[in-house]
């Protein structure tokens, strides 16, 4: 697997445990610098074989997988908050006395922007190996590092989520809602539907866009639908249905 897209549109996100994810494609805090174009690699390998752990033992299965690639920020002007960020997040994941665990640090990559419809490169366990700072001129400052992840997935991932169906119904009924993702061409998402009733579950259609419910309580139910993706995008909406007396 390879991709190298080189751009001054895109969204690249790192995002440490529990924490507000640092945007390396923004703008600056202080508003004098911006990264206008960047280059990256994203490379997977898996290994998948007989191993042994010493002479004269029988063969146990062995699987790795890995992924890993290079990054280039080209930034219009020296920017102190990348650079501090990112000399903490190496800080972090290498330094003996620290506690840090590399493997909660996560990547996001668009190479199109946040854009409705545009893939998304979503890497799990991300460490920086490597970081290189340039200032080849008064107005360009470089930053390179090699990095290496656990997983790499691609989505086009969902922008919103909306249920439709029969807002008035009557004690008894059973009815459909219908999910609607957009953008239409997502790629395969999870969808788990929910009610603020307890005990209240679909008659069918569980982790599908279309669900069935049947209604044996009058008053008001709220209907929950949650959506996620490979790349931990989740989007929601919610629906009220006013449930009737019978005749």
């Amino acid at each position: 697997m390879g991709l190298r897209v080189s751009g001054k549109r895109a969204l690249i996100r790192i995002m440490p445990p529990e924490a507000d994810y640092f945007d390396a494609s923004g703008v600056s805090a202080d508003g004098e610098a911006r990264a206008n174009a960047f280059a990256f690699n994203i490379e997977g390998t898996v290994v998948d074989g007989d191993g042994y752990n010493q002479a004269y033992t029988r063969p146990i299965p062995v699987g790795q997988s890995r992924v890993g690639g290079s990054m280039t920020l080209f930034y219009n002007n020296s920017d102190d908050e990348a650079n501090a960020v990112l000399n903490a997040l190496y800080t972090a994941q290498h330094a003996p006395d620290d506690c840090d665990d590399p493997a909660a640090y996560q990547l996001e990559i668009m190479p199109e922007g946040n854009c409705s419809g545009k893939e998304l490169w979503h890497i799990t366990a991300f460490v920086v190996e490597n970081l290189d700072f340039q200032i080849p001129a008064d107005n360009l400052m470089v930053i390179t590092f090699n990095w290496r992840g656990f997983t790499a997935a691609r989505c086009i991932p969902p922008v919103s989520v909306a249920i439709s169906g029969e807002s008035e119904v009557t004690e008894g009924a059973t009815e459909n809602y219908t999910a609607t993702v957009l953008p239409a061409t997502h790629t395969a998402v999870t969808i788990v539907w929910e009610t603020d009733t307890p005990g209240m579950e679909p008659d069918a259609g569980q982790g599908t866009s279309v669900v069935t419910y049947t209604f044996d309580t009058t008053g008001t139910v709220w209907l929950y639908v949650t959506v996620t993706d490979a790349c931990e995008r989740v989007v929601t909406d919610s629906f009220e249905v006013t449930v009737n007396p019978g005749l």
